[in-house]
């Protein structure tokens, strides 16, 4: 889906403050950690030097650290299985847990293997794993070098078990922006609140200096990649919201986030100030739009060119890249700067030469990005165009 022209940016995610990443290495016998998951089942992937045991544990909740019921399992028995796949019903108490597991050789490197690990409740199938009970898992094998990712479900520290408190919040960029061809965004935070439509101030200060925000998901990747790629604003960005949320959700607590309401055709729109790299993921990708609306045949590999020359280093103390800043902060214009001075565009268009051609057709209408009608052409601003033969560009005067 990549090439030239085609590039893939995504969200690196919002995982930074949970712990995600547990790892057994090599002359330690076992390492354990508490898991749990909010959704009905908890998926975690494992990635080791050789076969490996895995064991899982349930306790109650009166009781944590004493198993009522322990199952344990080797790699060399799943892999014996029909498929590789080896799957067991446990009953704790009045509840009903599946387990499932399947080994196969790691895609990532040959010489290593990779084990899925889903546990799920039965019998109340909405309810989240390690709440009615603990389920705690446990790497063991002295000889073996053994990681565990969290994808599905997170681990969890219990203050009473510090023998327990062994995963650490790290390795948290998971698919597609773990893709080595994708560009992971993370986030950085300006903006310390806004006021809403109600005239009421609402403080989410993260920082306002361009710090990496707190919860932008962090490397390295379940393949050992550094990433983030690049950081773009993430925290208090204003955004658009459908006016179908406003009228499902009129009570929802991201409501009160909302720094402006209109009415356009009868129904209610919202502009909303809201936090995550859901927010910076767009702001790159339209910076890589515009480079490439100057010069069209930019790979991905040339867009990391351009970020890894270009981005803005909030510490220049550290080394880049790095799994927290990748490389830096995107910074637009200097990437077009860039562009023009190590890149061939010559069979693109100058932005100069596409107004220069956008003027020369003939206008329909004019538009603000509220869809309203504008009739003073001159203020300065980001314009919607629409044109005699049907095509709309944005136009910034």
């Amino acid at each position: 889906m990549t090439g030239p022209g085609r590039i893939i940016v995504a969200s690196a995610g919002n995982s930074s403050v949970n712990k995600t990443y547990l790892h057994k290495p090599q002359g330690i016998n076992a390492l354990s950690s508490f898991i749990y998951s909010n959704s009905p089942g908890a998926y975690y992937t494992l990635r080791h030097s050789d076969m490996t045991t895995i064991d899982v544990h349930f306790s109650l909740k009166s009781n944590p650290g004493e198993p009522v019921l322990s199952r344990s399992v080797t790699t060399e028995q799943i892999v014996a299985q029909e498929d590789s796949i080896w799957t067991d019903t446990l009953y704790v108490g009045e509840e009903e847990y599946l387990l499932f597991l399947a080994s196969y050789p790691s895609c990532y490197n040959p010489d290593e293997w990779a084990t899925e690990l889903y546990i799920q409740c039965l019998t109340q199938p909405t309810m989240g794993i390690g709440y009615d009970q603990h389920a705690r898992l446990t790497l063991s094998g002295i000889s073996e070098d053994v990681e565990c990712f969290a994808s599905g479900g997170l681990f969890m520290n219990l203050s009473a078990y510090p023998e327990y408190n062994t995963a650490v919040s790290t390795h948290n960029i998971n698919f597609p922006a773990a893709a080595p061809c994708v560009i992971a965004v993370g986030g950085t935070a300006y903006r310390t609140g806004a006021t809403n439509y109600l005239g009421a101030w609402k403080s989410y200060d993260m920082g306002d200096d361009g710090r990496r925000w707190a919860y932008s998901s962090v490397g390295p990747t379940m393949q050992g990649l550094v990433k983030p790629d690049v950081m773009a604003p993430a925290c208090n960005i204003i955004s658009a919201y459908s006016s179908y949320y406003i009228e499902s959700n009129p009570h929802a607590s991201d409501v009160k986030w909302d720094v402006s309401h209109f009415t356009f055709h009868g129904r209610e729109y919202a502009w909303n100030c809201n936090s995550g790299t859901s927010m910076s993921s767009p702001v790159a990708g339209g910076i890589v739009a515009l480079w490439l609306q100057l010069c069209p045949t930019l790979t991905p590999a040339d867009v990391m060119e351009v970020i890894q020359a270009t981005s803005r280093r909030y510490d220049p103390s550290l080394t880049y890249p790095n799994n927290d800043y990748g490389w830096g902060e995107i910074d637009a214009r200097a990437g077009v700067q860039y562009i023009k001075e190590h890149f061939d565009c010559t069979n693109s268009l100058s932005p100069d030469e596409l107004q220069s051609s956008s003027n020369r057709l003939q206008t329909k209408a004019t538009f603000d990005l509220c869809g309203r009608t504008i009739n003073n052409k001159n203020l300065p601003g980001l314009y919607l165009v629409k044109y005699q033969d049907g095509r709309v560009k944005k136009i910034l005067r």
